[in-house]
């Protein structure tokens, strides 16, 4: 088994995340401040692979879409926070997580317990709760 291959946020993820006082995300702007071009392609970024929420076609990269479009065990290779849910059981099967920033991914509950089912194959005999991940 192996873990995800990418953790990202959603679209509506990334334009909250504030940096600084930019109003989006630190991929935001390296997309459009630091390429050659705004709205460079990052691998990241919701907004360039699309998929059935993404936030408008017209910006997805096919390449990109079809790369991240792919499985991993049979899972999705792309975890985007926010997106899945834990099954019918409220079990997590290894493509949930609910951070709301870049910098919460390893301080959410479901995020490191998605990354253990994939390295596990299976949910882990103990899985993470908000008390371990506060440090």
């Amino acid at each position: 088994m192996s873990a995800p291959d990418r953790l990202c946020l959603s679209d509506v993820g990334e334009r909250d995340d504030h940096v600084w006082a930019y109003g989006k995300s630190l991929l935001y702007l390296v997309s459009n401040a630091f390429e050659g071009r705004r709205n460079t392609p990052i691998v990241g970024m919701q907004r360039f692979f699309g998929g059935p929420d993404a936030p408008d076609a017209k910006y997805v990269d096919s390449a990109l879409a079809s790369l991240l479009g792919k499985k991993v065990d049979g899972l999705s290779a792309l975890v985007i926070a926010g997106r899945a849910a834990p099954d019918e059981k409220g079990e997590n099967t290894g493509s949930v997580s609910r951070s709301e920033s870049h910098g919460g991914f390893d301080n959410d509950p479901d995020t490191m317990n998605s990354v253990m089912f994939r390295i596990l194959g299976r949910k882990p005999k103990r899985p993470f709760t908000v008390r371990d991940l506060q440090f």
